[in-house]
């Protein structure tokens, strides 16, 4: 059923969490992970459900992913797409990362891989690879 492994999957997000940091670097001196967390999408954007709304961080197994592909297939015919995302916040200084409220800016580096697709089913790596 699954055509991608769960240790593929996270050295997929690996590689794309570092290209993530590599961008990041390049705009802000300090930055955060904003998380990692499960998304679904449509032809118009974010779809139902929408597990990243709830801003709950994927738990990083196969199952919850399952779960979600296997809601989605029953219950959401408008969400073609599940993938794995998240990014990085900028600061100025090491201190802000510490201070309610501080200035900061909002995702300046973003990452996702791709899950599963309605038209064609879970993703091989040799698929997101030479992506």
């Amino acid at each position: 059923m699954n055509s991608i492994s769960i240790s593929d999957l996270k050295y997929l997000v690996k590689q794309a969490r570092e290209v993530a940091i590599r961008e990041a670097r390049q705009v802000s001196p300090v930055y955060r992970s904003r998380g990692t967390f499960l998304c679904t999408s449509g032809p118009e954007g974010q779809t139902q459900p929408a597990p990243e709304a709830e801003a709950q961080n994927w738990d990083g197994t196969m199952k919850s992913i399952k779960d979600l592909v296997d809601d989605v297939r029953l219950h959401y015919p408008q969400t073609n797409e599940v993938y794995i995302a998240g990014g990085y916040d900028g600061f100025e200084e090491k201190r802000d990362l510490f201070i309610p409220g501080a200035d900061y800016y909002p995702q300046i580096s973003l990452w996702e891989v791709t899950v599963w697709k309605r038209d064609s089913g879970y993703v091989s790596l040799a698929s997101q690879v030479a992506a």
